[in-house]
């Protein structure tokens, strides 16, 4: 298999987790916005990039969606490998690195929660 090959798969799975998350995201009624960051919000990744997802999340459940963060993320699939970063997180929100698996290396989304009267537009 050549490199543009495993290149391909590697953008195929990106984008099959990014829906899987945008279908959890959607049919979640304590979201109340999302968006991407970072290369691909900013529409300059490539095949080896990470995924930066920030979840604003009505205020009164948000203590409730970061306590259960690890289990939220594991509703892509279960992930080989997850990093808690208390210092990555938005203040009374939440941040958690998941690697999901892959056929060519693991597909990384670092998930940002953050409160709804935190936020702001990008």
């Amino acid at each position: 298999m050549s490199v543009a090959d495993l290149l391909h798969i590697r953008r195929t799975e990106q984008e099959d987790l990014l829906q899987r998350a945008i279908t959890l995201l959607q049919a979640d009624q304590r979201v109340v916005a999302a968006w991407l960051f970072g290369s691909r919000g900013r529409h300059t990744a490539d095949a080896l990039s990470d995924t930066d997802l920030w979840v604003v999340v009505a205020d009164e459940q948000c203590e409730f969606i970061v306590a259960e963060r690890q289990d939220y993320v594991a509703q892509l699939g279960q992930p080989v490998l997850m990093l808690e970063s208390p210092g990555n997180a938005p203040a009374r929100g939440g941040y958690l690195m998941a690697l999901y698996p892959g056929q060519v290396g693991v597909q990384q989304i670092d998930w940002y929660w953050q409160r709804q009267s935190d936020a702001s537009l990008p």
